[in-house]
């Protein structure tokens, strides 16, 4: 199983909604940055910048509402892959209690942008996350 990747936050006033709890919209966006955090973490030097993940699907299930104050831990680890897409996995939990908040899985494809197209997932970039 690979690694997971952990950050955590504090919520904020700018997470909140009118309802004073965080933001649906912000719950998707802490789970695209610590994506965009674990790849940062793990990516090779040499890795060709000009390959880049793009989405193709997310879902979401938000479990219990998060508020101002809160610790969070935002957890991610990939899950099973095809000749193309990635799922990747992520966790949203309040600290205080370990209540998960929201909880999602994402599907990835790793594109050629030069050539605008997917990219085969093969052993060497699967690797990077083992």
């Amino acid at each position: 199983m690979p690694a997971s990747f952990t950050q955590y936050i504090t919520v904020a006033p700018h997470h909140l909604d009118g309802n004073q709890h965080i933001n649906n919209l912000v719950y998707l966006q802490m789970i695209l940055d610590i994506a965009g955090a674990h790849w940062q973490d793990v990516v090779p030097p040499d890795f060709p910048e000009h390959h880049v993940w793009l989405i193709r699907r997310h879902e979401i299930d938000y479990l219990a509402q998060g508020f101002l104050g809160d610790e969070l831990e935002i957890t991610t680890w990939v899950g099973q892959f095809t000749n193309v897409t990635w799922e990747r996995h992520a966790t949203i939990t309040r600290r205080s209690d370990g209540k998960i908040l929201a909880k999602g899985i994402s599907t990835w494809m790793l594109v050629d942008m030069q050539r605008q197209r997917p990219i085969r997932l093969e052993a060497g970039i699967w690797g990077i996350f083992a």
